[in-house]
This record gives structure tokens, sequence and C-alpha cells, in this order.
């Protein structure tokens, strides 16, 4: 079966803001909530977090969040519904309150308690921190945040990030303007070897707008690192172990770099090994009390060994050019699952093998158009491959009516994609800046799904079990972003992206 689709869709997004910077999905907003937040001394908290979500569903849907000004005043927009609002800063313990909203509220003075734990841990208000119409900056130069912590500690002191999101929004990372490939335990590690230290700024984007998505359910993480002296280099290494009765996993991973004129190159490693056993008895009683079924359930998790490997290169051709390429592997070494369930009527034995590899490769070109205002260009081309491999052998003994049924089900997968974007920034001043650029992606992938059914001792191919599907992807895009502010009272943002999208895919089943 063949199915097709070109879908053209398009987003337009503003967002405006009161006595503070404030991000907003909507574009209309009916009224406002406002209030101020201080310390137990009564003095005005500046730059705390003021969320507003949605009270029914999940606390990832952010309707709109803020941050507080210099007098701890907020004002945030919002259609009439039943919210939960949410106010922290580094130091004091979270406050929250359900409010409902039928037209302009004002909030009674939220008073922070200080958290005597975290205070003697950090005082973020000694790191400066910039605010922009799209997010914040802050600066780490002589922070005191940075002492004995790595990257990732730091991040989670920041106002809305934790766990690499922010206010709830999975974030894109970027270090040193390289978009980083990682994902899940792996990025953790990455960003857990780099020392905060190591780093002079992070700046946050809280909603990434329609220059990176057409949704703009993400956001924006981007770390700059001190540049390496000429001729000179950096290594950090960690390690750690994580081990109990039924778990045994060491970890390392390792980052060189080395600068030499123009030249720069870094190297990271990471790796992983271990195993688990676990042990548990489920008891079943069926309507009939005579009938009592109690099943022994065994899962083992032999040895297993990931490998997560990054080597980039970044080449400055004078002040307003430079060149970069990244080359990125994350393989899963064969390794395999067992289960075993063991009751009064019947034998059940499960083993799932797997095994994964996935490369990703780019380059980008970058061009300083003015260096005052800091307008640039941008071009990228990214290639990624990844290959799955999955075994799942079951075999059920029945020992009321003797019979053993022996099934192997074997999946491949293999994906390709190429992605090229091109990304055009002009700040017209300190306050107005206008961003437009274009995206072309590619995907393709065929996955075979096999199975088999042991009949006697030889194996027996399952024809309608078994089915092949190929895909294929397109998509080009284009975007046009504007962020402005007027004054230094009210910020705003708007844009319009529009997305042309292809796919074809073939199922292939037989009978």
């Amino acid at each position: 079966m063949i199915h097709r689709k070109v879908n053209i869709a398009s987003l337009f997004i503003v967002m405006f803001t009161g006595p503070f910077t404030l991000w907003s999905q909507d574009n209309v907003s009916s009224y406002i909530i406002s209030g101020t937040v201080t310390d137990s001394l009564g003095m005005p908290v500046s730059g705390a977090t003021v969320v507003l979500r949605l009270f029914e569903t999940d606390s990832a849907n952010v309707v709109t969040w803020g941050v507080t000004n210099e007098g701890g005043a907020f004002a945030l927009k919002s259609k009439a519904g039943h919210y939960l609002l949410n106010v922290r800063f580094t130091g004091y313990k979270e406050w929250n309150e359900q409010i409902r909203v039928s037209g302009n509220l004002t909030i009674p003075t939220v008073i922070l308690e200080e958290d005597v734990q975290k205070l003697t841990e950090i005082t973020i208000r000694d790191t400066p921190i910039r605010y922009r119409p799209d997010g914040y900056v802050v600066s780490m130069v002589n922070s005191p945040m940075a002492k004995d912590r790595t990257s990732i500690e730091v991040l989670n002191y920041l106002p809305g990030v934790s766990d690499l999101k922010v206010n709830g929004l999975s974030a894109i990372v970027y270090v040193d303007d390289r978009k980083l490939t990682f994902s899940g335990d792996d990025l953790k590690a990455y960003l857990e070897a780099i020392p905060a230290g190591n780093i002079t700024s992070i700046e946050v984007i809280p909603i990434s707008g329609v220059a990176f998505s057409g949704s703009s359910l993400s956001a924006i993480i981007k770390l700059t690192l001190k540049k390496l002296p000429e001729g000179g280099g950096r290594f950090y290494a960690q390690s750690s172990v994580d081990a109990n009765k039924q778990r045994f996993t060491p970890k390392i991973n390792a980052t060189l770099s080395y600068r030499y004129k123009g030249l720069s190159f870094s190297s990271y490693v990471y790796g992983s090994t271990g195993y688990s056993i676990n042990y548990s008895v489920v008891k079943t009683v069926n309507d009939n009390p005579d009938i009592k079924t109690e099943q022994l359930i065994t899962n083992v998790s032999p040895w297993r060994f990931s490998l997560t490997t990054e080597q980039s290169l970044h080449y400055r051709i004078n002040e307003r050019h430079s060149i970069a390429g990244v080359f990125s592997t994350n393989n899963m070494f064969p390794g395999n699952y067992e289960q075993k369930i063991v009751d009064d009527s019947y034998n059940n034995n499960m083993t799932l093998g797997f095994s994964s590899g996935n490369k990703t490769g780019y380059v980008n070109y970058k061009a300083i158009l003015n260096k005052k205002t800091g307008s640039a260009f941008l071009l990228v081309a990214e290639v990624s491959s990844l290959r799955l491999n999955n075994t799942d052998e079951v075999e059920l003994f029945s020992f009321n009516d003797d019979v053993l049924n022996h099934t192997r089900r074997e999946a491949d997968s293999d994906r390709k994609a190429l992605n090229t974007y091109g990304d055009l920034t002009l700040n017209l001043s300190e306050k107005h800046s206008i961003e437009t650029g274009a995206k072309f992606l590619k995907t393709y992938y065929i996955n075979r799904d096999n199975h088999f059914t042991e009949l006697g001792k030889e194996w027996a191919f399952d024809l309608s079990a078994s089915e092949d599907t190929h895909y294929q992807e397109d998509i080009l895009a284009g975007y046009l972003n504007y962020r402005g502010s007027a004054g230094n009272r009210f910020t705003f943002m708007a844009g319009i992206r529009v997305e042309r999208a292809h796919f074809e895919q073939l199922n292939i089943l037989e009978v």
C-alpha cells in the first residue's frame, strides 16, 4: 500500500509583554494577572520566574511565563480559565497557587520563604543576568555558581531550568554555536564532563520561535566556553559507578580540546557498561477461590556496552568568516535481555537481543556581516544514519497440554536523513532584530519485520506476520521572525513560518 500526502502549513506567532519580558503562545489575551514577589523581609525579588499552567493538564503545558522586574512586579496575560500559578527563585522554596481567571486579577503579595540549604550552596544574585525580548543571558565570568560544579549542575540553578527543560519544555542544547546531537543520558553525561568554570556565558531562550520549529514547543540553551590560549589545550574526565545488589553500571567520559592558530579541535568519548538482575513474585487470584496462580518472574540483563563519541573541528578563516565540522557516533553493542516466567501451568522463556549504531556529521559556515550589531549568516548541511537490530525469541511450554510453542522475530531498521538550512540574522539595533531563513529536510528509512515459527527442529518463515516498510519524507520550510521592544517595559515578537511536506510510505505484507 502506498500513501502520499502534500501538506502546506503556516504559523503566525505574536508575543507581547508588560513590565518584564514575557513569552506567550496565544496571540489573543483577555485578562491581566498581576502581582508582586518579595522575600520574608518584604524586599522585592527581582528575576523570579513566574509560570502559568493549565491546571487540568500536564505540568509541561505552559500557557505563559515571565520574570519579575526590579521592583518584584509581574503581569501576565491569559484567557479565562482554571490555572496553576508557580513562582520560583534559586535559594527560595517554590510557591504554587490555584487561580481562576474570569477578569483582571491581582494576586496578593507572593512571599517566598528562604531555603536555607540552597542559600548556603549558592547565591545567584551575585551572578549578572541580562534579560532580552526572547530570553536571558547569564554571565559566568567570576560567578560563585561556577565553583566546583559541572555545567549541568549550574543549569539547574537558572530561572525556569530543570533537568534540561525550560518551564517544562525540552531544550535543544548548543555549545559554542554547535548543536549537540546527543539526547537523554548521553547529553547529560556530555554536560557533566564540562566544568562550569570553563563557561563564560549561558543563553536561555524559553520558546524557540519560528526560526527553529513550526510548533515552537521547544526551548534553546546555548553555552559559550572560554577560548583556549594559542597553542593551548584542555582535558577533563569524569567517572562514576551506579551499583547495588541488583545492578552494577560503571561509566566514564572524557573531553580533550586543543587550539593552534585559527584551528580548534575537540574530542569527546563516553562509555558505559554493566548488568542487572531482578526477581519478583506475582500472585493472581481467580474468581474461583480454588484456583490460585503464583508466578516467579526473573529478569536478567547480562553485560552490555555502549560508546558515544564526538569529534569537532573549527577553523577561523578571519575575523568575519569561519567553518566548522562535527562527526558523532552512538553505538549500543550487541546485548540481550532475558525474562523467565514460571507458574503452575506453563514455563515462558523470552530472550530479547538488540544493537544499534547512530552516526551524524555536519558542516557549517558562519559569516559575521556586522561586528558592531552582531548580524550574521549561517549555512548548515547535516547527514545522519541510524541502524537498529532487534531479535525477540519466545519459548512457551504448557504443562497441562504438553505443547511447546517456539517463535522468533527479527526486526531491522535503517534510517538516513539529510538536513540543510540557512539563517540570516539582522540586528537593526539593540532593541530590534529580524531573522529569516530556509530549511530542507529529506528522510528515508526501511524497516523489516520478519517472524519465524519452529516446526520440528527447523525454523519456518511466517509470511502472514512479516512486513517491510519503506518511508520517504521531504520538508521545505521558510520563516521570517521579528523581535523588538518599546522602552524598558514592553517587548514583543512576531513571526511566520511556511512548510511544505511530502511523504510516501510503502507497506509490503506477505499473505
